[in-house]
């Protein structure tokens, strides 16, 4: 006995359409008139070019310190401290008394 599945129904129905289609899309393609029209009622989506987004790359002058860190062999932790070799003058600097020189904001 034969049994009627989805499967099969679905490619039967496929191709009888497409049967039934075939003279109407060979006019459409055929007719520039037709072509025009469907232009007009779906034109082509206008695509919008691209922005590059500009990268922050952060500030500079904490960029140069972590290479210069990296160039010491100092690792920073991700609790906040450093090892190595000169990680005193990585997080200090040469000296505490040039370091809060530094930070000393002028009047």
């Amino acid at each position: 006995m034969f049994q009627l599945t989805p499967q099969l129904l679905k490619a039967a129905l496929v191709h009888h359409l497409n049967d039934l289609l075939k003279p109407i899309i060979e006019e459409y393609k055929a007719s520039p008139e037709w072509q025009a029209i469907s232009l007009q009622a779906y034109p082509p989506e206008k695509v919008a070019p691209k922005v590059k987004k500009v990268k922050d790359k952060g500030d500079p002058a904490l960029r140069a310190a972590a290479a210069a860190a990296r160039k010491a062999g100092v690792v920073a932790k991700p609790d906040g401290h450093v090892e190595g070799p000169g990680a005193q003058k990585v997080t200090v600097g040469p000296s505490t008394e040039e370091t809060l020189e530094k930070l000393k904001v002028s009047e």
